[in-house]
């Protein structure tokens, strides 16, 4: 498509024309007979919709013919991907060429991965979180509309609500999963039909998309290579660098075509290549200088971990060690050990234990006495303990092995680490949600919780 004397001239073919499409299925089986196919015309010759369409057939609001309605009808088709991946402009992705495609773009990092190394923008950070992600990077679908609004993109919030949109998409984080219209109080659609956005791991599954993180990046960009010089002869690759290459996070001074743009910085040293443990404070969001309680702190969380979480933490950050050499280790990709460094990030930036390391290890114990002594102050207020300090205490005190509940009751309490009566009435005092996360206690061991402790003088319904 170009643009001469401020009027659009579209680049088609005639409708007698051997490779003319004329029906979406005719553009899905060259899809998938290509793999990724632009909308528009590009630098490459014959390589987008546009030249292999009549132009008169466009914007002429025909399903049957028209091909910028047939991108609303492939969007959610299963076996393909649309979204703006082609030097910022809409195009197509084949099931069977995503994975490679989104090792070459992602650079081999997953979305959380990005953000633990901090290559993550923050307007960008905010809209991924907008689509409510798991683990493995599956979330919600959601219309443009509402994808900003809940990211807090507008007037008085993030700006560049657009640029964030299409870097996630040309980076292989987010894709157009089809179009549906603004919805009225009854539930009937009215208005343009909007795009609805989601992760490419929410259409096709995680082990889908890692399945390309099996190979290095680059080796991914020369398949990608190799197969459009296979179908396009006459392609020369400055052209298909500029149309399918990318700008990688951290790369801000270089082109897609891989000159300067500008000189290069005196590059900033990365977490993982920090000396340790500055290395991991940096990683958790600190900035140096770090007190010896804060360390002690900090590995005081890291033993929170699990046994795998707290080696592979340790080879990174400790030892130096690549991704590749860590996977190597332990038998499994380098992705899965992005992912692991991830979510032991993700549980050590968690409130409850980001204070040991943020204020210091000691600091934070005695915090938390002070606000679990004067809590058990306020509950004696309100409850009917005896009058006499001592007595308290040593009601306070009692074992829960003592208070004559069922071994059921009683071996649900100490997993939760709820060993004494100042436990457990500080359980009841935080409500229903706080005593539905004890496993196994249910209505009737409740109900048998207070029915004991009305032997001591303690009245629950007080709390």
């Amino acid at each position: 498509m170009e643009t001469i004397n401020g009027e659009w001239i579209m680049m088609g073919c005639r409708p007698d024309d051997p490779g003319c499409l004329h029906t979406p299925e005719d553009l899905k089986k060259l899809i998938l007979e290509i793999g990724f196919l632009p909308l528009f015309s590009n630098g490459v010759p014959g390589f987008s919709v546009e030249e292999h369409t009549v132009p008169g057939n466009w914007w002429t609001d025909d399903p049957a013919k028209d091909p910028w309605a047939w991108r609303q009808i492939l969007a959610g088709d299963p076996e393909i991907a649309y979204g703006k991946s082609f030097d910022r402009k809409a195009g197509f992705v084949s099931k069977a060429w995503f994975p490679v495609f989104a090792n070459y773009r992602r650079n081999g990092y997953d979305f959380d991965a990005l953000c633990g190394d901090d290559l993550v923008p923050y307007r960008n950070r905010k809209l991924m979180e907008a689509f409510e992600l798991d683990e493995e990077l599956k979330g919600i679908e959601l219309l443009s509309f509402e994808a900003k609004q809940k990211a807090g993109f507008g007037k008085d919030g993030q700006k560049n609500f657009e640029g964030a949109l299409t870097e996630l998409q040309m980076q292989a984080y987010l894709i157009v999963s089809g179009f549906r219209q603004k919805k009225n109080k009854r539930g009937e659609g009215y208005g343009w039909h909007i795009a609805a956005l989601e992760t490419p791991e929410t259409k096709w599954g995680y082990d889908h998309l890692a399945s390309g993180y099996r190979e290095e990046p680059e080796e991914s960009w020369k398949r990608i290579l190799e197969q459009v010089k296979r179908c396009f002869p006459r392609a020369e690759e400055k052209a298909v660098r500029k149309l399918l290459g990318i700008r990688y996070p951290g790369e801000a001074g270089k082109e897609k075509n891989g000159r300067n743009k500008k000189p290069e910085k005196e590059k900033t040293p990365r977490p993982h290549e920090m000396p340790y443990p500055e290395g991991l404070f940096s990683a958790l969001g600190l900035m140096p200088p770090f007190t010896d309680d804060q360390t002690e702190g900090l590995y005081y969380v890291i033993e929170q971990l699990n046994t795998r979480e707290r080696e592979v933490l340790f080879l990174r950050y400790r030892e130096h060690q690549m991704l590749g050499d860590i996977a190597k280790t332990y038998g499994i990709a380098p992705e899965r050990i992005r992912q692991i460094l991830a979510n032991a990030i993700r549980k050590l930036k968690k409130k409850d234990r980001a204070f040991y390391y943020t204020d210091g290890y000691v600091k934070t114990l005695v915090r938390l006495q002070e606000e679990k002594e004067e809590s058990a102050g306020r509950l004696m207020e309100r409850a009917a303990y005896p009058a006499d300090e001592k007595e308290k205490k040593v009601l306070l005190a009692t074992s829960v092995y003592d208070l004559g509940l069922s071994s059921r009751v009683t071996n649900a309490l100490l997993r939760e680490g709820i060993n004494n009566l100042e436990d457990l009435l500080l359980l009841f005092a935080g409500g229903r949600r706080n005593l539905e996360r004890v496993r196994n206690l249910g209505a009737a061991g409740r109900a048998e919780i207070k029915s004991r402790l009305e032997k001591y003088g303690v009245d629950l319904n007080k709390l």
